[in-house]
């Protein structure tokens, strides 16, 4: 399977909520600042988001997938739970799986509407941060799933209708809000069906979000504001400053790479870096960039990825480690150099 989708909420403003937009996220319903607010993560020094308005769902596209596992953390701000759907994952508006916590505190498991499978004597309560995980094959007959608390199995099943109606695919998740529950979401990931990396349901997953600080071994475009390095232009953390201070360059081929803060804690396993950047061109024409990852000496590019006028956040996930496409260590991804490269 690959990894498409790492979620944990760190690197957007506090002050200015829309700027999940940029990370891909939206909602048809409801102004942004009433009805989602950013809170303490799980993690020490984290963050997640929870979702305030009734009838608001807070969605982000994925690559369309008939096979796919997703992964997430959830809590129940006030009050128990009261059959409220936690995830949906969908194609376009319908409703294949929807994950639910009942007024009696088990987890369903509902194809749109009609249950396919529960818990029994399961418990869920306020105040507690569960991580759940599905894995799931969408199919009218040989649909399949297998679902997951806390690295543990809560139920599974092959050969049953999965699939709603519509196409047999997930090709968006959906987390839903409650005003009066405040639900609360963090540590996302989404894995498709292709890939030989990261297959199956991962566990109990963390995202962990660091920030520049030092210069790389190139650094071609010039600063603006924000100290004597470039990487102090760019090294806002959780409240990026936009045009305050910015590193600039008009020169096809010019590349910024930067060295980041070490992760904290112990760490066993690595399931992928997804290396961000948030960038925007300054004026008409055509502009391209490509995301830089660096390990040792050696680069792995991501595609072209095109520029507009505001701000968008750019991506690119290394499941590997470009020196020598093997599995990421705490050390190497410690010393490891990412950036961008100026295309067009």
């Amino acid at each position: 399977m690959a990894l498409l989708l790492i979620e944990g909420f760190e690197q957007y403003t506090l002050t200015d909520e829309s700027e999940l937009a940029r990370g891909g996220w939206y909602t048809t319903t409801g102004a942004w600042t009433t009805v989602f607010n950013f809170v303490t993560g799980r993690h020490t020094g984290g963050r997640a988001v929870t979702l305030q308005g009734n009838g608001f769902n807070l969605t982000h596209a994925v690559k369309p997938s008939a096979s796919f596992t997703c992964g997430f953390a959830y809590k129940l701000l006030n009050g128990g739970p009261a059959n409220l759907p936690l995830l949906a994952c969908r194609n376009n508006a319908i409703d294949h799986l929807v994950l639910v916590a009942t007024a009696a505190g088990e987890l369903e498991l509902r194809r749109g509407v009609t249950q396919i499978d529960i818990t029994s004597g399961l418990g869920l309560t306020q105040g507690v941060w569960y991580y759940f995980e599905i894995e799931a094959t969408i199919d009218n007959s040989v649909g399949a799933y297998d679902v997951h608390m806390d690295g543990s199995q809560l139920f599974a099943d092959t050969s049953v209708d999965t699939q709603n109606a519509g196409a047999a695919q997930c090709d968006n998740i959906e987390f839903h809000g409650n005003s009066t529950l405040d639900p609360i979401v963090d540590d996302i990931y989404f894995l498709d069906d292709t890939g030989a990396d990261n297959t199956g349901l991962l566990g109990d997953c963390r995202v962990e979000t660091i920030y520049p600080d030092a210069d790389g071994n190139e650094n071609d475009f010039t600063r603006v504001g924000g100290g004597s390095n470039n990487y102090e232009a760019v090294d806002d953390g959780g409240s990026p400053d936009d045009d305050s201070t910015y590193n600039w360059s008009a020169t096809v081929t010019d590349r910024e790479l930067y060295g980041f803060a070490a992760l904290a804690g112990s760490i066993d396993t690595i399931y992928g870096v997804d290396a961000k950047m948030l960038v925007r061109k300054e004026d008409a024409g055509f502009r391209e960039v490509r995301v830089i990852g660096r390990s040792n000496v050696t680069e792995v590019e991501s595609v072209d990825k095109t520029l507009g006028v505001d701000y968008r956040l750019l991506n690119h996930i290394y499941e590997n480690d470009p020196n020598g496409g093997i599995d990421w260590t705490e050390s190497a991804v410690n010393s490891a150099q990412f950036g961008l490269d100026l295309q067009t």
